[in-house]
């Protein structure tokens, strides 16, 4: 219930390409389940960062998502807030699902994972993926996952104002769960780093803890 559903696709030639041209690409149009409330990159545009209840109701609701492509061994590879999908429900509740990355899976696909090109910092990335011939993996999602989560509590320019997910944890007063989840989340051993489903149970999802020990909110 918490990925975005694929419909289907399209392959066709660019309309702007004569028939007669030497030109043989083609455009594949895929088409997913309509999002009513865009994305959580164009939400936090509008509103900067997100409630905790809502961080906390949305990131169990993501690492859902990921144990379920992980479960059908099927790694993301492209996680970031484009990605994840807000839905109003006409009884007034909120759902979000992750959405698929097909461009690293078509044929002759450039297979150029994303560097990170707004951070001001490489220490954003996965220590695992700044090896030569480095691919995602089931860890390197999660590590994607929870830059997602301090950019719903903290804003998209986190990855400005901070030069790593240790920063922010020295940096800031985070109350204890929130602090012991990211330490969990960033591990920089993807072998000590959990699975989406390993953090499920996490405490901080489980009680009313704050953001920030100095906040209620």
């Amino acid at each position: 219930p918490n990925v975005v559903d694929f419909i289907g696709f399209k392959i066709c030639r660019p309309l702007d390409t004569p028939a007669e041209s030497a030109d043989h690409n083609w455009r594949i149009c895929a088409l997913f389940e309509y999002a009513n409330k865009g994305s959580l990159d164009e939400l936090l545009d509008i509103v900067g960062t997100v409630a905790v209840e809502s961080v906390r109701s949305w990131m169990i609701q993501l690492l859902a998502a990921l144990e379920f492509y992980h479960r059908s061994g099927v790694v993301h590879g492209d996680i970031h807030c484009g990605r994840v999908m807000i839905f109003r429900q006409a009884t007034g509740g909120t759902t979000v699902k992750l959405q698929g990355n097909i461009v690293d899976y078509l044929p002759c696909s450039p297979g150029k994972r994303r560097t990170l090109a707004t951070s001001r910092s490489p220490f954003w990335l996965p220590p695992e993926l700044t090896e030569n011939d480095a691919h995602p993996t089931p860890k390197t999602d999660v590590w994607d996952l929870g830059i997602v989560f301090l950019q719903m509590g903290f804003g998209k320019d986190v990855l400005h104002r901070y030069t790593s997910a240790n920063a922010v944890m020295n940096s800031l007063d985070l109350s204890a769960p929130l602090h012991d989840l990211l330490r969990e989340v960033f591990r920089p051993d993807p072998k000590k780093r959990p699975t989406a489903f390993q953090l499920q149970p996490s405490e901080f999802f489980r009680v009313d803890a704050p953001l920030l020990e100095s906040s209620q909110t």
